[in-house]
């Protein structure tokens, strides 16, 4: 599984149909504007444990930008809170 795959895969609802060149310029274009970048090529497998940890990162960063657009909250976030809660008990 490459980087631009793991993106997509935390997207609520998956799409059916994926148009890779218009998700891969738009992963491109996000990845340019952030401080530290992936290659969306790359495998997951090869990355470093501290490059898995961006990819978690920038992903966050991804869908929060891409929510803000559309107007609805990060499915992922509200995972994340209940993840955080059972951890916290």
């Amino acid at each position: 599984m490459t980087v631009a795959e793991n993106f997509l895969l935390v997207r609520d609802p998956i799409p059916l149909v994926v148009d890779w060149p218009k998700e891969k310029q738009r992963l491109r274009e996000f990845m340019n504007a952030m401080p530290f970048k992936l290659d969306i090529d790359t495998p997951v497998s090869q990355l470093s444990a501290g490059e898995k940890q961006k990819l978690e990162i920038l992903k966050e960063l991804f869908f929060r930008t891409q929510d803000s657009h559309i107007g609805r909250a990060h499915p992922v976030s509200s995972r994340r809170r209940k993840r955080m809660k059972f951890w916290a008990c």
